[in-house]
């Protein structure tokens, strides 16, 4: 029974170290209030993360995978070194450009970001081709519809070819033509005759 009460306590102790001791660590990482986390940079150093902290807006504590691609392609002194040269306006895009960097180069080791440059520079050589083929497909539709208008015009007769007066052609000879229901004089004295 002793044996098994013994073996119980150092079962228990095992069981509940691990626990204890991230307990007390990240009790030791918080801010001085007490209440927020140390940051992922302080955190990977194992140290204290103060109010003051230089890398705590650009990496939380949620995302330590962030900051240890950026430790592994800059050094946590190179970033330090950047950030003391900026304006407090330059480094969040400088941050944001440094974080970008690094997982890039995190997903694709061998070419990181320049692999996505050279893709972007060929999606543009591709566009300007393909605008260039339409600019001249173009071309070679406006030369096709001029050559159509152009043969219109010489093939098409004229009107008074056809035998067609234009429309103020008529008053050449002065001839008021009448309307076809106005009966003629003529007509109204031979019925008068008849009768």
């Amino acid at each position: 029974m002793k044996l098994s009460l013994v073996f119980f306590f150092y079962l228990t102790i095992l069981l509940i170290l691990p626990f204890w001791f991230q307990y007390l660590n990240a009790r030791s990482m918080t801010l001085k209030g007490g209440t927020s986390q140390a940051c992922a940079a302080c955190k990977y150093q194992r140290r204290r993360c103060s109010a003051e902290c230089p890398l705590a807006p650009y990496f939380p504590p949620d995302q330590p995978k962030m900051f240890q691609n950026a430790h592994k392609l800059f050094g946590v002194s190179n970033i330090l070194k950047i950030l003391k040269i900026l304006d407090s306006e330059q480094k969040p895009e400088a941050m944001r450009s440094i974080i970008y960097q690094a997982n890039i180069r995190d997903k694709y080791p061998v070419h990181g970001c320049w692999g996505i440059i050279c893709q972007l520079r060929y999606q543009i050589w591709q566009a300007e081709e393909e605008l260039h083929a339409v600019h001249a497909q173009l071309d070679v539709f406006r030369q096709h519809y001029q050559q159509q208008i152009s043969s219109m015009t010489d093939d098409v007769p004229s009107q008074l070819e056809l035998g067609m007066a234009p429309p103020n052609a008529l008053s050449l000879f002065n001839h008021n033509p009448q309307p076809y229901n106005a009966v003629p004089a003529f007509t109204s004295l031979t019925t008068s005759l008849l009768l």
